[in-house]
């Protein structure tokens, strides 16, 4: 059986946009895959509201990706796979960051995965990094215009994909582009709607699915 760790904030956590609860299985993106992928791989869920890259939140404690990665990848082993989706909650207004800082939050994960997987001197697992989507254009009229700015969140949501894309070549890794495959809801601009848990689904199976069959050929 392949074990895939999808690690990542509150669109892979299953966040329903407007009644702020969690789709049910079946409609998460996650569950999705694992109908599509079937019994000989694994899914495994770890996805967390709010879940930045690298920062600590002063507002909502323990969201480092940073700091819960290692006893992550320690408690869910062994792994094939890991699914890396992180970015969107950097872009809130309490950080004030740039695509630039949010890509080397990113590339501080990956140095972390390296070196864990070299100190322990077993194969590190295929990954996919994700870029997350672009914030919706429409992000003024929704809620989540008290913590996303249009001026400076979606603009640089929209810079990520050209700094995630070289960062995942240097690494080794797969790279998916969220916005090829899905669109965020039109009622919050942020999180994927039933629609898009679909769409991403779909669109990032095949993705796994490559992954997993790079661990056959070697």
């Amino acid at each position: 059986m392949y074990r895939i760790l999808c690690y990542g904030d509150s669109n892979t956590w299953g966040y329903r946009p407007i009644k702020s609860n969690r789709y049910e299985e079946g409609v998460r993106w996650t569950s999705i895959v694992q109908n599509i992928l079937g019994d000989n791989y694994k899914i495994i869920e770890e996805g967390l509201c709010g879940r930045t890259t690298i920062f600590n939140d002063p507002i909502t404690p323990n969201r480092s990706g940073k700091e819960m990665l290692l006893g992550v990848l320690d408690s869910q082993s062994p792994l094939d796979v890991i699914v890396l989706m992180l970015g969107t909650n950097d872009l809130k207004r309490r950080f004030n960051l740039t695509a630039f800082d949010i890509s080397n939050g990113i590339k501080q994960l990956l140095d972390l995965i390296k070196n864990h997987y070299q100190n322990y001197q077993v194969k590190r697992p295929e990954i996919v990094l994700v870029c997350p989507p672009e914030i919706g254009e429409n992000l003024e009229l929704t809620d989540s215009s008290l913590y996303f700015s249009k001026e400076h969140s979606l603009k640089e949501s929209k810079n990520l994909a050209k700094f995630y894309k070289p960062i995942a070549e240097s690494y080794n890794c797969t790279f998916l582009n969220a916005n090829d495959i899905t669109e965020v809801s039109e009622d919050d601009c942020v999180h994927f709607s039933e629609k898009g848990h679909k769409m991403f689904a779909e669109g990032i199976a095949p993705y796994i699915l490559d992954a997993c069959n790079k661990i056959k050929k070697n």
